[in-house]
């Protein structure tokens, strides 16, 4: 896992999810190397590819819609630990609490949506 400055994203354009074939979300690729390209796997595995939240991480990298309800901002590794050793939504209120994860947007919203994303794999801590 590199921890530089990444290279510019690469974006895709892909039909988003139950709006029809005129409805294009562009989704930014993380660029090799970087942290988002590394943690993209457990971020997709956990709410899917077309969850409406941007996952920004501390090298400046990101996972998501360019357009999104909001930003889940991940300002260290300590934040990925936390929600690692704690699962669910326990592990995202400590890291919240902590100062290692932030919101950017109406916070109840990026809720909402992360739940609508995850299902019972975000309340539970179970990626199935």
């Amino acid at each position: 896992m590199s921890l530089s400055t990444p290279e510019q994203p690469r974006t895709t354009r892909r039909e988003a999810p139950d709006e029809g074939s005129d409805r294009l979300q562009v989704v930014t690729t993380p660029s090799p190397g970087s942290v988002a390209s590394e943690v993209a796997p457990l971020v997709h595995r956990l709410l899917g590819h077309d969850a409406d939240v941007r996952v920004e991480l501390w090298d400046g990298s990101a996972i998501g819609p360019r357009d999104p309800v909001g930003t889940l901002v991940v300002r260290s590794p300590d934040a990925l630990s936390r929600i690692l050793w704690a699962p669910g939504e326990l592990g995202l209120g400590r890291a919240f609490v902590a100062g290692d994860l932030d919101v950017e947007g109406d916070i109840i919203e990026v809720l909402g949506a992360l739940r609508d994303a995850a299902g019972d794999k975000l309340g539970t801590g179970v990626v199935t």
